[in-house]
Order: C-alpha cells, then sequence, then structure tokens
C-alpha cells in the first residue's frame, strides 16, 4: 500500500534529478560553452513552474512575466520580469507570448509573485526580495497592499484576501534562520521555501504561529518562523501551508475604465507612435 510519505520521496528525487541535470549545465558554463547558464535556470524555473500548478487552485495561471497597472502600461518605464506571476484565470492577460508562457498581467487580477533561484544564498535572496519589492512599491501598492481584509470572495470559495503573496522558492539552500531574520523582511515576504533543504521558513505572528492568511491585518507583529526537521517532514508541512494560502487569494475587479486604459486606449496610442509621417513632397 502506498503511503503519503512515499509520494513526497518521490518527488524529491525528481528534485535530485533537477538538481543533477542543472548541476551539468552550470558546469558546462564554467568550462566555456556559452548559454548553459539561462539553460540551467530554464530548466529549474520549468520545474517549479510546473510543480505549482499541481498544487495550486484551478482558477490560478501560472506565468512568467510582467505586471502593469493602467498608468504604467502606457508609460515609458521599464517593465520588471518576474520569474512566477500568479493571476485569476477568469481574466485573460493583456498580451501573452511563447504558448502563453509570458505575458502582461493587470495589477487587478494578480494575486502573487514568486521568484526562482536554483541555491538560496544570502546574495540571491536579497536579489529576490528586491526585485518583488520593486514592483510592489512602483505597480501593486497603490491598489493593493499586504494589510486588507480576509473576508473576500476569492478564487474558490474560502474566505480570501486581495493581499498579494509574494514568496521566494529555490531547489537547494545554504541559509540559516539567522540568515532570514537579517535579511527577509516579513511585512512583505511570506516564504523562503527550498526544496531539498531540512529548514524553510514561512511568515507567522509574533507567538510563532502560522495563520491561514498572508494579509498581515491578521498578524501580529509578522516575523519568518522556521520549520525544520528531516526534509519529507519539512517539505510536506511547507507544501501544506502554501497550497492552503494560495486557495485563500482574491483578484480585484476590473473596472470599466481601467478595461478601456489596458485593452483599448493603449492601442489607440500605439497606432499613433507607428503611424507613418506625410511625404515631404
Amino acid at each position: 500500500m502506498i503511503r503519503p510519505s512515499d509520494l513526497i520521496n518521490v518527488h524529491l528525487k525528481e528534485v535530485e534529478a533537477v538538481i543533477a541535470q542543472s548541476g551539468l549545465l552550470l558546469q558546462k558554463k564554467e568550462n566555456g560553452q556559452s548559454g548553459e547558464l539561462k539553460s540551467s535556470g530554464d530548466l529549474v524555473e520549468t520545474y517549479i513552474r510546473n510543480f505549482l500548478r499541481q498544487i495550486s487552485p484551478e482558477g490560478i495561471r501560472i506565468t512568467s512575466g510582467y505586471i502593469v497597472n493602467s498608468l504604467t502600461f502606457k508609460s515609458k518605464q521599464n517593465l520588471s520580469q518576474h520569474d512566477i506571476i500568479l493571476s485569476n484565470k477568469n481574466t485573460p492577460p493583456l498580451f501573452s507570448i511563447i504558448e502563453n508562457k509570458i505575458a502582461i498581467v493587470p495589477v487587478e487580477s494578480m494575486v502573487g509573485i514568486i521568484e526562482i533561484k536554483r541555491n538560496l544564498t544570502k546574495e540571491s535572496i536579497k536579489q529576490a526580495q528586491s526585485h518583488i519589492k520593486k514592483t510592489y512599491e512602483e505597480v501593486i501598492k497603490d491598489y493593493k497592499t499586504k494589510d486588507l481584509d480576509n473576508n473576500t470572495f476569492g478564487i474558490t470559495t474560502m474566505p480570501s484576501t486581495l493581499s498579494p503573496m509574494f514568496g521566494i522558492i529555490g531547489l537547494t539552500s545554504e541559509l540559516s534562520h539567522e540568515d532570514i531574520k537579517e535579511l527577509i523582511d516579513p511585512d512583505i515576504i511570506d516564504f523562503v521555501w527550498a526544496f531539498q533543504h531540512d529548514e524553510s521558513f514561512v511568515v507567522g505572528d509574533f507567538n510563532g504561529k502560522c495563520t491561514g492568511t498572508i494579509s498581515r491585518k491578521d498578524i501580529n507583529q509578522p516575523r519568518m518562523l522556521s520549520i525544520k526537521g528531516e526534509n519529507t517532514v519539512v517539505f510536506s508541512k511547507v507544501k501544506g501551508i502554501i497550497r492552503f494560502w494560495l486557495s485563500s487569494l482574491a483578484s480585484q475587479w476590473m473596472k470599466a475604465d481601467s478595461i478601456n486604459g489596458y485593452y483599448i486606449d493603449i492601442w489607440d496610442n500605439i497606432e499613433k507612435t507607428n503611424e507613418i509621417p506625410p511625404s515631404s513632397e
């Protein structure tokens, strides 16, 4: 008879295979063959993206790409590309390419961002957190914050929050709890999860309890909690927490003026930009 632990061990063996394959690609890069570093990153991102699709509710779309609001979409501002964007499937992306793998997502339908690193180090999580914070401050914050109520009708039937979920995922890790306390802002980041490691971290309250929502309104003095133990136990616990959080995310309704701003007016501007100038003859 198959036990849950058997299924978890199968998944962890898959992780070991991805680590080995990506490690070989990195070795090729070090030996002077071009393009292999990107191939290693693509392999890891694809694996984690597919895994998240398995544990996410049916109503969540998972892509990489860009998040915009109606103002930044029309501006000349450079957009930050994110490894994983979680959004409501019922709202179409503004634009997508490469079989919908890369998309431009309106902030109203976005419910989370996850950055992916092959190995979690001090430097890699600092970069990932900075990347998330930049988009939060420049694009998201005026539309949704981390301290919204947990009483919204969401993507599932569970009580949900409009607060977006932000996390960092890697296959392996060199981080300790002290590193996380030093580097990670618990007011923004909800989890730092390494698949093949005996310690991962999720946000909780001052009393050391994990909550059923990522909304900071319901968390007293948030801090990053350590989940430590055998790899299979840590993996299953963090997976369960994040799966629950994914089910309690909600997107905003798209207002009529936003629909015009995103799907209609912007193309008028592009058409004007691409107009052929009149002949000087």
